[in-house]
């Protein structure tokens, strides 16, 4: 591909062009973005947008072309680098200071900055704060006139929400990636505005903001929902979604939280009897090396079908959730025999789904509360509130190991399990990715000569520091697996072995008496060598 910026602007603008008004865009497209950001092409596409903002014409087409491909760019980036690629991790720190530079110097549309925020946000990394002076600079090119009253002010603002459809879900997200463009200060009033929408949808919307990472917009949100309902009668459906996200929150909001319920209830209709579809499969990838873990729900709701999906990441917890709905039968089917073939999905039990669900909420718990979309997975499920309950990796290896017999977890089975680690990967290719690649692996790593050396430095330097999350890693891949096995022998026989093998890295053995430590030290040498030579 041409690395001319004239040429990326013509293939923006015919992406622009074929984009899709609604639904998702193909995804050759995302492919395509993903490759400009391999290519390095990331700051190109930055300088394009800034040069397209600035002109006194701005070509929509090649606006919204060249949006796309950075959103995408930027969340590939994103991606490798929380994979452990210091130098993704590099390159998008260059992006988004390149970017608060660009907005630092002025003359870009308004609508034009809105929308890069929104790009941004939607791709996991926060607007810079130049763009966030920038966007608060704007603002009047949105807001209605100062001599507006405050009924036309609400309408306009309901007009802008209900543009994304009715859907609290999908306004809540849009809204939040929007909220994310401009200072906390206009966020708080966006916030508390929704709560006073005269449309039902929007106020849905703004509950999911008790959910914000910063607590002060959480906070914001529920002191707007108490005080409109005071003049209008709650939705007995918003009274159980902050039943759901209730155990979530930390200490200050689930107060609020608690006093909001304690008043909605009193207030609110009578709940309404729901359908409920049938959850016709559960699925799973295994934990990669990331700590990542996918769970998929395929839902027959009626005549059509639903597919619910969350994103698990170790130390974060539930970290992405969303539901695909009205899907035909064909569509679900198509949709899972990709997630089996490409993320190498098994079949599992509700019972795993949820168990597997409250351990990572246990994790938010440290970090930021779930997204929103998880109060619609669990709807979407059937699911009942969900606390969080950790389960260490050495209390989850009993659970499993614990009623087999003798000869199944015996001394001779456990060498076995250990000699066999290293050919895990011929039957789960995530296995692959179990190596570590940050900050510390490239210090420690770069003066030292030598592969030997350099594995016996992971083992001593970084892997002891890690021994709960790879104890983790492995203990949650034989449990995924033991969930699907049933009768399957060699299934069976590959999910114990992973389950001895991380008892013996939880219980505290010497990292170098374990095969699979010294496999993974071996493989972070070959990884960090492959990227620097």
């Amino acid at each position: 591909m041409a690395r001319g910026g004239g040429e990326l602007v013509k293939l923006a603008e015919v992406i622009g062009e074929g984009l899709p008004a609604a639904g998702s865009p193909p995804p050759q497209l995302h492919a395509l973005a993903r490759g400009l950001a391999l290519q390095g092409m990331t700051a190109e596409l930055v300088g394009a947008v800034f040069t397209e903002a600035r002109a006194k014409r701005p070509k929509a087409a090649r606006v919204d072309g060249l949006l796309f491909l950075l959103g995408d760019a930027v969340a590939e980036l994103r991606l490798r680098g929380n994979g452990g690629s210091t130098a993704a991790k590099r390159e998008l720190e260059a992006v988004m200071a390149l970017i608060g530079a660009e907005a630092a110097k002025g003359g870009a549309k308004p609508g034009i900055l809105m929308a890069l925020a929104r790009e941004l946000a939607l791709a996991g990394a926060a607007p810079p704060a130049a763009l966030q002076e920038a966007m608060a600079a704007g603002m009047e090119a949105i807001a209605p006139p100062p001599a507006a009253s405050t009924h036309e002010k609400q309408a306009r603002f309901d007009a802008i929400a209900l543009e994304m459809g009715d859907d609290p879900f999908r306004i809540h997200a849009e809204l939040a990636a929007m909220a994310m463009a401009f200072p906390v200060e206009q966020r708080l009033g966006l916030i508390y505005n929704l709560g006073f929408s005269a449309a039902p949808p929007v106020r849905a919307a703004g509950l999911g903001f008790v959910l914000d990472p910063d607590e002060r917009c959480a906070l914001a949100a529920l002191a707007a929902a108490h005080e409109a309902a005071q003049k209008v009668r709650p939705s007995a459906i918003n009274v159980a979604r902050l039943v759901h996200m209730r155990p979530w929150l930390a200490p200050a909001r689930r107060a609020a939280a608690d006093d909001l319920i304690a008043f909605l209830r009193r207030k609110s209709q009578a709940p309404e009897a729901r359908a409920r579809g049938e959850v016709r499969h559960w699925l799973a990838t295994p934990a990669d090396g990331a700590g990542a873990q996918s769970l998929f729900a395929i839902v027959k709701d009626g005549k059509m079908w639903a597919v619910a999906s969350v994103l698990i990441k170790h130390a974060e917890g539930v970290c992405d959730a969303w539901v695909g709905d009205g899907m035909s039968k064909r569509e679900a089917d198509g949709l899972m025999r990709q997630i089996v073939e490409e993320a190498e999905a098994v079949e599992v039990t509700g019972e795993f789904f949820a168990q597997r669900l409250g351990d990572a909420l246990a994790a938010n718990a440290g970090a930021a509360p779930p997204p929103f979309g998880f109060v619609q997975v669990l709807e979407t499920v059937g699911a009942g509130p969900l606390p969080p309950r950790a389960i260490s990796p050495e209390d989850l290896c009993e659970a499993l190991l614990a009623g087999l017999p003798a000869d199944q977890v015996g001394a001779e089975v456990v060498a076995r399990a250990h000699a066999g680690a290293s050919r895990w990967g011929e039957r789960i290719s995530t296995v692959d990715t179990w190596f570590e690649a940050d900050e510390a692996v490239e210090a420690l790593l770069r003066p030292i000569r030598g592969r030997k050396k350099r594995a016996a430095a992971v083992l001593t330097e970084i892997l002891p520091h890690r021994r709960d999350f790879w104890a983790g890693r492995v203990v949650w891949t034989a449990a995924t697996l033991q969930a699907k096995a049933g009768l399957d022998p060699v299934l069976t026989s590959l999910w114990i072995d992973m389950a001895l093998v991380a008892r013996t890295i939880a219980c505290g053995a010497p990292l170098a008496d374990i095969p699979l430590m010294r496999q993974i030290a071996d493989d972070t040498v070959r990884v960090f060598e492959g990227r620097n030579f």
